[in-house]
């Protein structure tokens, strides 16, 4: 079973802890595949795995699948992987099957308002565009379907029918649930392509990190080596690399959570940590305290800054969430919304850097289209300095202007954005480019 899933034997004397995030996942398809299955269900099978490792994946699916003639039921929130995957895509919202189609015909020629957006939403990797597109709003709780079309809420072009009556999915070759769908008569949305990406203030370094190099174990291999990079005041610089290569080891050594052997990290305003720097985590849900009123965790990360606790509405606003949140607890948001929360939180002291380690990985497109709209607005308007840590290099397109590539804990190169795209100087920056699915 280990063979099938190119995993060496010793892996069946190993602990879970022991294997990287994409060898956990082999084993775990091993096991599903023990039964010899008709059908193999993956659901969000690659979403926590860096670029290249998600295509060893999804290739190793495609094999086993063509070896086994299974069918494969892939659940993603990637546009990119069910582009370039599968036979048939099924799009659904709220519980409600509303489109479907052949392959990636059902993104090219959208019939309802709902696969446009979430096509619209999807970053593209060879430009930044000024606005990403977004769906406004959020996807209702079950409890708050009633009748007529479950997307008529957040549609522009929905009207008293589409608030009434439930349309039920039509067509032969591809299906679409809408009473006004979309055709190619249709103006389809523009966007603008952004043609200066340069930060508010780059003359001035805010941060220097020299020669540092940290290991977790006298026995363990580093996981930082050496590794130089620089952070000036107003500047958004990205990260990226796969999974293990030190990214969030290095943001965590920055903010303080960790400690380093060698080298230094030299801070160029004179200020309390929680002044300089504040860290906006992956996951959200574990990020905030499920007991306390986001009105309560906000107010105490303003007491940090020494700021008063009325400014707690002003600060929702400022993450576009209403004023009445403050009365709720993390469990009665949405993601989108907590991970909104957790951005207000990280500047309520008014940190001179926001440092984001992978904030948008577990959200789908459009929800993640408008917290990157929503970081571009705050780096804007409160001139602070963003250090945004990812594996989607699309993501980090939409968001910095220079950034670092990293693997096996250092730097193997920077540069801007664009000529890092454009040109990449490294074989590890090329093998990453090519890996992403369906840019």
């Amino acid at each position: 079973r280990l063979d099938e899933v190119d995993l060496p034997e010793r892996v069946a004397r190993q602990y879970p802890f022991e294997l990287s995030g994409g060898m956990r996942q082999r084993v775990a398809l091993a096991a599903s595949l023990a039964s010899n299955p008709q059908i193999l269900i993956g659901d969000e099978p690659t979403t926590a795995l860096d670029v290249t490792t998600q295509r060893e994946m999804l290739d190793l699916l495609e094999r086993i699948q063509g070896e086994r003639d299974m069918a494969l039921l892939l659940i993603t929130h990637d546009l990119g992987i069910a582009r370039e995957r599968a036979n048939r895509i099924l799009v659904m919202y709220a519980g409600r099957l509303v489109e479907s189609g052949e392959g990636a015909d059902v993104f090219t020629h959208a019939q309802h308002p709902y696969t446009a957006g979430l096509r619209d939403s999807d970053p593209p990797l060879k430009h930044r565009l000024v606005l990403l597109p977004a769906i406004a709003g959020s996807v209702p709780r079950p409890s708050e379907v009633a009748v007529g079309c479950v997307f008529a809420p957040r549609c522009d072009r929905a009207d008293d029918r589409c608030r009434t009556d439930t349309p039920e999915l039509n067509g032969t070759t591809s299906q679409v649930a809408c009473w006004k769908p979309i055709t190619k008569a249709d103006t389809p949305h523009l966007i603008q392509i952004a043609t200066d990406v340069q930060a508010q203030n780059t003359g001035t370094d805010l941060v220097v990190v020299k020669a540092v190099s940290k290991r977790f174990s006298p026995s363990a291999p580093l996981a930082l080596d050496n590794v130089d990079i620089s952070i000036r005041l107003g500047e958004a610089v990205g990260i990226v690399g796969e999974s293990g290569s030190g990214k969030t080891t290095l943001a965590r050594c920055l903010i303080g959570l960790e400690s380093f052997e060698s080298g230094n990290i030299s801070w160029m305003i004179n200020a309390p940590m929680a002044q300089r720097a504040q860290i906006v985590f992956q996951d959200p849900t574990s990020a905030l305290n499920p007991a306390m009123t986001i009105g309560a965790s906000l107010a105490e990360a303003l007491r940090v800054g020494q700021r008063d606790k009325s400014e707690v509405p002003a600060l929702l606003q400022l993450v576009g969430l209403p004023a009445e949140y403050a009365r709720r607890r993390p469990h009665g948001l949405s993601g989108g919304e907590q991970q909104r929360v957790a951005i207000a939180r990280a500047i309520a002291p008014k940190p001179k850097l926001l440092i984001c380690d992978e904030p948008v990985s577990s959200l789908d497109v459009s929800v993640q289209a408008q917290i990157l709209n929503l970081m571009n607005s705050i780096i804007k308007e409160m001139g602070i300095a963003l250090l945004f840590i990812t594996h989607d290099l699309a993501v980090v397109r939409q968001v910095v202007s220079r950034v670092y590539v990293m693997n096996n804990g250092r730097v193997v190169e920077s540069g801007t954005m664009e000529n890092v795209l454009l040109s990449p100087q490294h074989e590890y920056t090329r093998q990453l480019f090519s890996s992403v699915a369906g840019k």
